[in-house]
């Protein structure tokens, strides 16, 4: 057992005697010197490091080696140093060993040249041992290699474009950094990239799916900071369950049908960029019994919807369920439709711009609801029964609001529509129901 030492501190008081030198001088800070104090008789020792004179112990840290290598040794630059598996044995002066918990000091993250040291600490002795771990670059030119980067790093920079045949799946948080180029599939089954109870950011170049673009499960956040992005068939990316959440603040999303999605209690946030839809809705949510409970935020960028199926008409933002949308900022554009269909849920509309455009005697059917809507900015649907109508409600404190049928449009059983407005610009003019 080594004895804990104590730091001491020599005052001018003190009676000592530096051993093999008699001095009435304070002792010196030498490596391996000893002196004793006389009215106790205790021996201190200079042990070389930092904290100076101590008490002299009964065996004391000399040294510590790697006793066990860690699981992992191989890094991508961008990732961080894990521990686990490692184990470090210390060795003492009297030439006893031990095993011993450590910690380490690693750069976060590591770079190529980067060096990883184990730390340990005893009794004011700290003590290192290099780990031998291998950096290799970021950088990715093949699929095999993108694959290999997201098992086994954090961090992959194209630096060619990347044709995938199959899905990228993230099971930990990653940032995607497209550096220019792009990755593209014609996969028609699948997703091309998921995310699993995982963060992964995505910047700097173009994504093209003949499907949907992305997905976050389980907790997963897709965050998309800026680029192009296309879905020639479906839809861009959406989140499914609680805590998943797709976050969009820039960049050009190009989708056939729909943007951004939320299922199941998940959440979307737009900050900014272009969702551009050739045929339906850029933000929404799905109308059947059990997948409401969602959030979506739109905080700005821009909304062009269009439509192409006959019959059918344009929507920039569908709330189909017991949902809550919030609009903070932004535009929101539907050729020949409407800005917001509501059929359930919760929608404030705090600032920010719909328009609407259209043909006289027109307007379609909107989701699966064979009915015809109208042309309008906002659209307030209880009479379609939805399963989120109990309790559903819209409130609008501000913003500018052009329909081309009308501003508001109240389609309810209700005796009283829960439609409260508190303040906006409206065209044509909004005239409450009596």
């Amino acid at each position: 057992m080594v004895t804990k030492t104590k730091c001491v501190t020599i005052g001018t008081d003190v009676t000592y005697e530096l051993v093999g030198k008699s001095t009435d001088e304070k002792p010196v800070s030498s490596n391996g010197s000893k002196f004793i104090e006389m009215d106790t008789g205790k021996e201190y020792f200079f042990d070389g490091d930092e904290q100076g004179w101590s008490e002299q112990a009964d065996k004391y840290l000399d040294s510590i080696v790697i006793e066990t290598a860690p699981t992992k040794t191989s890094y991508y630059a961008g990732s961080n140093f894990d521990p686990t598996g490692m184990t470090v044995k210390a060795i003492y002066t009297d030439e006893s060993e031990a095993t011993v918990e450590c910690g380490f000091e690693a750069p976060s993250p590591l770079k190529i040249g980067d060096a990883v040291k184990a730390k340990y600490v005893e009794n004011g002795r700290t003590r290192f041992a290099d780990v031998e771990i291998e950096i290799k670059p970021n950088e990715v030119a093949d699929a095999e290699t993108l694959i290999d980067i997201i098992a086994n790093g954090n961090k992959a920079v194209l630096e060619a474009d990347i044709p995938v045949t199959s899905q990228l799946v993230f099971n930990d948080d990653f940032e995607l950094d497209l550096n220019g180029h792009a990755i593209s599939t014609n996969m028609s089954t699948a997703y091309v990239l998921k995310v699993d109870g995982a963060k992964l950011t995505i910047k700097g170049g173009t994504i093209e799916a003949k499907k949907r673009i992305g997905t976050a499960m389980n907790g997963g956040e897709i965050i998309v900071e800026d680029g192009e992005f296309t879905s020639s068939t479906d839809l861009g990316f959406d989140a499914v369950g609680n805590g998943a959440k797709i976050t969009f603040n820039g960049g050009n999303l190009h989708a056939n049908d729909g943007g951004l999605m939320a299922f199941d209690g998940a959440e979307v946030e737009f900050n900014g960029g272009t969702l551009l839809i050739d045929d339906n809705f850029a933000l929404g949510t799905n109308g059947s019994t059990g997948r409401g409970n969602n959030t979506i935020t739109m905080n700005g960028g821009y909304i062009d919807a269009h439509i192409v199926t006959n019959g059918y008409e344009a929507i920039g933002v569908y709330i189909a369920n017991n949902d809550t949308f919030t609009m903070n900022g932004g535009e929101i554009f539907a050729e020949n439709g409407a800005g917001i269909l509501m059929r359930g849920g919760n929608v404030t509309l705090n600032n920010g711009k719909i328009k609407t455009t259209g043909v006289e005697g027109g307007g379609g059917w909107i989701g699966d609801k064979k009915t015809v809507m109208s042309q309008s900015a906002i659209i307030y649907d209880e009479k379609s029964n939805y399963p989120g109508k109990e309790g559903m409600n819209l409130t609008v404190n501000g913003g500018t609001f052009v329909g081309f049928d009308k501003s508001i449009d109240i389609q309810s059983t209700e005796v009283e529509p829960k439609v409260y407005v508190y303040g906006g610009a409206f065209v044509p003019p909004y005239v409450p129901a009596d």
